[in-house]
């Protein structure tokens, strides 16, 4: 992972109404979910089924839309694309090893915020 992952919370901004109470509550929401979105992916690549890894990665879709991070949610798609594919071992674990760092990337800048 060269580029710095960033996120972008500007979705979260307007949905909160501007309300920074609001925002807070949001954010911690995503400091939590993310954490085990992240731990149910790496279980289902451990057990290395094409059809668990893209349920895991299609679930993880909707709580990465909102940190605004395009690496992870682009890295993520392509994880869930070739999973839901019938992806080889080799491929879907390859995905993985780019996305799970920009993961842990996203979880630490959420948790600096």
């Amino acid at each position: 992972m060269t580029d710095p992952v960033t996120i972008d919370l500007q979705y979260l901004e307007t949905i909160s109404g501007g309300d920074p109470e609001v925002l807070r509550e949001m954010v911690e929401a995503l400091r939590q979910e993310l954490p085990l979105h992240r731990a149910a992916l790496a279980q289902m690549m451990e057990a290395a089924e094409a059809e668990s890894v893209f349920q895991a990665s299609h679930h993880l879709k909707s709580t990465l839309a909102y940190t605004g991070c395009r690496m992870a949610i682009d890295l993520n798609l392509a994880l869930e694309t070739a999973a839901r594919a019938g992806g080889m071992p080799a491929e879907l674990k390859a995905l993985w090893e780019q996305l799970d760092p920009v993961l842990s990337a996203v979880i630490t800048a959420l948790e600096n915020r």
